[in-house]
């Protein structure tokens, strides 16, 4: 019995006059001589004493191998480095996904802490930018740290008492434990006697020692 044709002949391997896939038998199996002997691996794997064996388990990030020694493809976030993968961030700071051709290392996306300083190197936000968590350049702020708000690209202080995050100079959009939104300000908890935290000024989610919450209430 013959399965397939010339040209994937060896995809298949004949069982009770049935034709069956390589890696029904053989796991990862591309190509297999019979049952128990493969031929060639699925992408990702290499044949390790006739079975298969995935590249990334002896050769760190490696994603595409020859055989346990030699790596033909990385991760992403990682280069070939000879025969072997490197993370991008330990040859260009903050660098996650990288490129390395023709003897040259290429940071094609940095960290979102950080933007591309357009000299093939990423910038922490913070380095330019005071209390910048992302930017998308060294004047452009997207995102603040906690207890600040965006304003004009650049980072302003929440002066809203007992605010952990605002949108802007009047509008609080998270309270500190013990206090809860009401509108655009914080009040506090303690409007609920004995109450920790709440989620308004009738609804009590945690209670001081000795007291439990009972249909929003500290008993």
């Amino acid at each position: 019995m013959t399965c397939g044709n010339n040209s994937n002949l060896d995809l298949y391997f004949t069982y009770n006059n049935l034709c069956i896939p390589c890696n029904n038998s053989i796991a990862n199996c591309f190509r297999c001589y019979n049952s128990s002997v493969c031929k060639l691996c699925n992408a990702g794997y290499f044949l390790n004493n006739a079975k298969c064996t995935t590249c990334g388990s002896v050769i760190r990030n490696c994603f595409l191998c020859i055989n346990n020694q030699i790596c033909l493809a990385c991760d992403s976030g990682t280069y070939l480095n000879g025969s072997t993968c490197t993370d991008c961030s330990k040859t260009i700071s903050n660098c996650v996904n990288c490129v390395f051709a023709n003897t040259v290392l290429t940071c094609t996306l940095c960290s979102m802490q950080s933007y591309p300083n357009g000299s093939n190197q990423c910038t922490p936000c913070l380095s330019v930018l005071s209390n910048c968590q992302r930017c998308s350049n060294n004047s452009t702020c997207t995102l603040c740290a906690p207890t600040y708000y965006l304003f004009n690209s650049a980072c302003a202080k929440c002066e809203i008492a007992n605010c952990i995050t605002c949108s802007n100079s009047n509008t609080c959009t998270m309270c500190i434990d013990g206090y809860y939104l009401s509108g655009a300000n914080c009040n506090s908890c303690n409007i609920i006697s004995n109450c920790m935290t709440c989620y308004n000024s009738s609804v009590c989610s945690l209670c001081a020692t000795r007291y439990y919450v009972s249909s929003g209430q500290c008993l």
